[in-house]
Parts: structure tokens; C-alpha cells; sequence
């Protein structure tokens, strides 16, 4: 894992709900850097949390702990998860990567 990838993990952890925008000033890195380091933590099992892509913001692991409701509006989440494990609220957008189990060769 790469240090920008331990620090953007710290980072959300410990701030909690954060913004892109936040993350890209505080590390320097363009939005899209961003976005790519969190969804390949997130395929790796490393980071989990909620995203609104649509606002930037981002909440922490901890948000997802009042689930079935959204962490963002408080309603009851009303789309299952798709094959990649990706919940979206119906009602207001937000993505929710919830902790993947990581996978490792025997």
C-alpha cells in the first residue's frame, strides 16, 4: 500500500465526514487521483465508508454503522447491493462501500 494510500485512509478515519475537495488539498492530488485511490482501497478491502460523488463528500467507516438507514439523508436505504457490492440510496444518491472481505491464496 502506497503512503498516499495510508495517509488518505488515516485521514478519512480520523476526520470523519470530509469532502474531495478536503482530501485533494490536504494531499495535493487532483480529484481524480483521488476517486482512483479510494475505489482501489476500497477493491482491496482496505478502506470502507460512503461516497457522494455528486456533492464530494465522503463519511468514514463508522457512518455505516446506523445502516439500513443512509448515512446522509437518515432514510431507509431502499436499493440492495449490485453484483460489485455497491449500495446506493434510493432517495438521495450516496454510495456505500461497505467493508470487503479480502481474499488471500492459500
Amino acid at each position: 500500500m502506497s503512503e498516499l494510500s495510508q495517509k488518505i485512509i488515516r485521514y478519512t478515519t480520523i476526520k470523519g465526514r470530509t469532502t474531495l475537495g478536503d482530501i485533494c488539498d490536504r494531499f495535493e492530488i487532483p480529484v481524480k487521483k483521488c476517486k482512483e485511490v479510494l475505489l482501489e482501497l476500497w477493491e482491496k478491502g482496505e478502506w470502507s465508508g460512503a461516497v457522494d460523488w455528486r456533492n464530494k463528500l465522503i463519511l468514514p467507516p463508522n457512518a455505516l454503522e446506523i445502516l439500513p438507514k443512509c448515512p446522509q439523508c437518515g432514510k431507509e436505504i431502499t436499493t440492495a447491493p449490485n453484483p460489485d457490492n455497491i449500495i446506493e440510496c434510493g432517495y438521495c444518491g450516496l454510495k456505500i462501500y461497505p467493508k470487503k472481505e479480502t481474499v488471500k491464496d492459500s
